[in-house]
């Protein structure tokens, strides 16, 4: 009988499953490393990075070693990095494509670690913290007056030279117009020709009547000089005017340079803004990429949780158990081992689901770490809450008790470098985010501080700000943070601003009274010319309006010349 199948046929085939089943199993770690590392890169924005990766049947699961998540803004540096993660899946739900976790573990994590090579894979932004960027300390020195005028642009010139022109200009169009204005030459004549029209010897009607038409032109005279008069002691009273706000504007331009130039005793009102910019923005930039990371965490369906259960049937309602109601992704537990300088805290974070809407369960964390280097303890932990996708709402809190700080640089400016060589203290903050937008609070308390402040100018108000830094035993910094993941706004203050405003405050005023006078001194030489020349005009035209005034009445006078006897007509 011929047979169908030779048994050694089978057994080749056997063989060759076997092989592409271990082949497949040999290569799956490598095919889910490069899935996660795609699928990480493009959520991050910057490189992630997998050392080795691992499947398990029996029990199903995967192990993770050496995960690397880059700063999106300093790529030769990673936001996060994790030894080890490990877990095991649900096999029965991994069949209905749900991953089921009940416990993870993530061992060995830490924050903020270098990279051997960069991790961009655009071009970086710009970070907050960069030395070339940021809040900059003032030169706490007071810069030549004539190198501040040769770069601002002055209103006292400006009006000088304004008033200068338009007095100049009145000048010139009164001695035009009073060319053909009558003078006191003139008005004798008037008065001559009158008086012969109207004596007595040969008074006829004739003479009388060319006596009032006289009159009349000499009227017409008056007229003139009195519009001219009017039209003077208007542009008078402009010029004056004018004057007035031209010798003001000094003034003001003496205060405005000297608010901008000087360092006063109110400029040091937010002086902690200034000093600690450098450092509050570097570490602005990692609590935001931190929450950044959170922010990735798979939370919320893509469909509405309504729309997403089975319709119910027409007939009888055959009611879903919660086990086929399970989202994409849930990991129930997951134990959390963080690496930090001062020692490993440890926590677990609950419910971290792909679909808390579903779920009904926000997830939750919380950390802590007891017995740190120098005693310190530190208390962490949050709340991830989108079981309502239309009011999702992350909440972290931090308390940090012994936090141990050594040589900190504050400031890197020239004028004044300043370290914080040691200190002690606590740190408490609330951060709330909706969405994209931010709103919470860090406030920072130390004590047992040592600061150390150079600087290479050797002037009054920089020895005043050296001493006061290096004098400083403990100080509070408030954080207040606004605005958004992708713009966070940071708004410092500190009992520092006090210290400082106290302690600079008389050196201050003396360098800002320096600056006054000399602001002054250089603007009254530049506005000076001008001015005098202006003056000069409205004397002009003082005199102008004494001598048409002088001519008015002599004009009226004339008018008053009358016949020697009655006439007879």
């Amino acid at each position: 009988m011929k047979r169908w199948i030779r048994p050694q046929g089978i057994v080749v085939f056997f063989l060759l499953v076997a092989a592409l089943a271990a082949l497949s199993f040999i290569f799956s770690g490598t095919i889910v490393k490069r899935s996660i590392e795609k699928a990480g890169t493009a959520v991050a924005g910057a490189r992630v990075d997998v050392g080795h990766a691992r499947l398990s049947l029996s029990p199903l699961g995967l192990i993770l070693t050496d995960l690397q998540v880059t700063n999106a803004l300093r790529p030769m540096e990673n936001t996060v990095q994790v030894d080890r993660i490990a877990f095991n899946m649900d096999s029965g739900a991994l069949l209905r494509r749900k991953v089921l976790v009940e416990e993870m573990a993530l061992e060995g994590m830490a924050f903020n670690t270098p990279r051997k090579s960069s991790g961009a894979v655009v071009k970086p932004a710009k970070a907050q913290g960069d030395s070339d960027g940021g809040f900059k300390l003032p030169a706490l020195k007071t810069p030549p007056v004539s190198e501040i005028l040769a770069q601002e642009d002055l209103l006292s010139v400006q009006r000088s030279r304004v008033l200068q022109e338009r007095a100049a200009a009145d000048q010139k169009h009164m001695e035009i117009a009073r060319t053909s204005l009558p003078d006191k030459a003139r008005v004798a004549q008037y008065q001559k020709q009158l008086d012969t029209l109207l004596s007595a010897k040969g008074l006829t009607k004739a003479r009388v009547d060319e006596a009032k038409t006289l009159q009349k032109e000499i009227r017409g005279e008056r007229d003139r000089v009195q519009a001219a008069e009017d039209q003077v002691t208007a542009s008078l009273s402009s010029l004056k005017t004018q004057l007035k706000e031209a010798r003001g504007s000094v003034g003001e331009d003496v205060s405005r340079l000297k608010e901008k130039y000087a360092l006063s005793p109110e400029g040091l009102a937010n002086i902690t803004r200034t000093l600690l910019g450098d450092a509050a923005g570097l570490w602005a930039d990692r609590g935001v990429q931190a929450l950044k990371l959170l922010s990735y965490l798979p939370s919320m369906s893509d469909q509405d949780p309504k729309k997403a259960q089975p319709p119910r049937g027409k007939g009888v309602d055959v009611p879903l158990t919660d086990r086929m109601l399970l989202p994409g992704l849930w990991v129930k537990r997951a134990a959390l081992s963080l690496t930090v300088p001062s020692g490993v805290i440890a926590g677990e974070a609950v419910d971290m689901s792909s679909d808390q809407a579903l779920l009904k369960k926000p997830a939750t964390f919380k950390v802590s770490g007891r017995n740190l280097s120098g005693g310190a303890s530190l208390m962490a932990g949050g709340i991830l809450d989108r079981t309502d996708p239309a009011a999702a709402k992350d909440e972290f809190n931090l308390n940090y008790d012994g936090w141990q700080v050594a040589d900190l640089k504050l400031s890197g400016s020239e004028s004044l470098p300043v370290t914080l060589r040691r200190g002690s203290g606590t740190v408490a903050g609330n951060v709330i985010m909706r969405g994209e937008a931010l709103e919470g609070s860090v406030r920072v308390n130390l004590s047992s501080v040592a600061m150390e402040a150079a600087g290479t100018n050797d002037n009054s108000l920089s020895r005043a700000m050296r001493a006061a830094l290096t004098g400083v035993q403990k100080f509070s910094i408030n954080a207040d943070v606004t605005g958004t993941l992708d713009d966070p706004k940071v708004r410092l203050t500190s009992d520092l601003d006090r210290i400082l405003k106290d302690a600079v405050g008389k050196a201050a005023r003396e360098e800002a009274d320096k600056l006054e006078a000399g602001l002054r001194t250089a603007i009254e030489e530049k506005t000076g010319p001008a001015l005098a020349e202006a003056q000069k005009s409205l004397q002009a035209l003082e005199s102008a309006k004494a001598q048409l005034a002088a001519v008015k009445v002599d004009l009226e006078e004339a008018l008053k010349a009358k016949a020697a006897v009655k006439l007879p007509f």
